[in-house]
């Protein structure tokens, strides 16, 4: 009875330690888990959050960690801390400036363009019928209304709404700008010859009338003002409209920063810039552009292979069918600066034909 008791026990404590083993050899063996560290502009914060949960589903291996915010400040600390896998910028002239210690190469993934957004009350309070292409800038006048946009200095679309502004000049023939910038705040338009150059003082410099100008940080930030009516109107990208439910002044061709007609672009584009941080030890010259969102992999990262898998997830059919859906028309092929620094697996979903940054 005994040697019967004894073998059952040997045989038990053998399964044990056959299980112990086997579990200890999976766990071992088992894919490790990845963090990709996605940044990305806040106007994508809609599209991406849907496409960071649809690709871990296809990749479970892989856990997307996204950080939204200001296309400029995360470039700044993408470079002073090198702390993304993923950089997607709303504006993709953005990712050059990183080249060569931060970034190699710059796809054009996307388009966008700027309108005039308010809200599905705005109107009936201001005693307004309607509001269109060819009054838009008349009822910003109203000393009744306050508008908004963002700090050019940290995000993309406000150095956008600025250079709207500029062209309005141009495609209204009026001086749209002085009467709804310059006269509010230390923001000044100087022209030589046909070029006309923005004077963005930096962030700390900025003097605003808050009374008629809102000024947030991020696109994203300006929302809950409009939604309380504490501004009537934003500048803020189309998409923003369409994600939120929100109407808004579809602005010509000319104004909205979505043309790649070349008489346009020739005629009105070529002629805007904006100086970020002017007077500053750091004033940069940023170029009108016909608005395209620009993704790459920061030299600087750390999970390259599951970065380039997680931009074909965005460049191919997935990718686009979220793209589209948030009011961001997906490029595809994506539009790719230095082809010779893409990685293999990316080459069939990027082209050299199309806009340069």
């Amino acid at each position: 009875m005994k040697r019967v008791t004894m073998a059952i026990l040997v045989i038990v404590l053998v399964v044990i330690v056959a299980a112990i083993g086997v579990y200890a050899y999976q766990s071992y063996n088992a894919p490790k888990k990845t963090t990709l560290s996605v940044y990305a502009a806040g106007s994508l914060e809609a599209p991406f959050t849907q496409l960071a949960k649809s690709f871990e589903s296809a990749y479970p291996n892989i856990t997307v960690q996204l950080n939204f915010a200001g296309s400029v400040d995360l470039m700044r600390e993408i470079q002073a801390n090198g702390s993304a896998d993923v950089f997607a910028s709303a504006d993709w002239t953005i990712i050059p400036q990183m080249y060569p210690t931060s970034a190699s190469y710059d796809i054009g993934f996307a388009t966008n363009q700027i309108a005039l957004v308010y809200n599905n009350q705005t109107l009936s309070d201001l005693g307004i019928t309607s509001i269109n292409q060819s009054n838009w800038y008349q009822i910003l006048q109203n000393p009744n209304v306050k508008f908004g946009f963002s700090d050019g200095n940290q995000d993309p679309s406000g150095y956008d709404a600025l250079m709207v502004m500029v062209l309005s000049n141009m495609y209204y023939g009026q001086d749209i700008f002085q009467s709804l910038v310059g006269n509010n705040s230390n923001i000044q338009l100087v022209q030589n010859g046909t070029q006309y150059y923005v004077q963005l003082p930096s962030t700390t410099a900025l003097q605003i009338n808050t009374n008629k100008i809102l000024m947030e940080p991020n696109e994203d930030d300006l929302l809950p003002y409009l939604e309380s009516n504490t501004v009537q109107f934003i500048f803020t990208y189309k998409s923003a409209a369409i994600q939120n439910g929100l109407p808004y002044v579809q602005l010509p061709p000319q104004i909205n920063l979505a043309s790649t007609n070349s008489t346009i672009i020739a005629n009105y584009y070529d002629n805007v810039s904006v100086y970020l941080g002017y007077g500053s030890s750091s004033q940069t010259l940023q170029p009108c552009r016909t608005i395209v969102y620009g993704v790459t992999i920061p030299t600087t990262g750390h999970n390259s292979q599951a970065a380039a898998l997680f931009i074909k997830y965005l460049l191919e059919t997935n990718g686009q069918n979220i793209m589209t859906s948030n009011g961001q028309a997906p490029i595809y092929p994506g539009y790719v600066d230095n082809l010779s620094n893409v990685p293999s697996s990316l080459l069939g979903d990027v082209t050299t034909t199309g806009p340069k940054p």
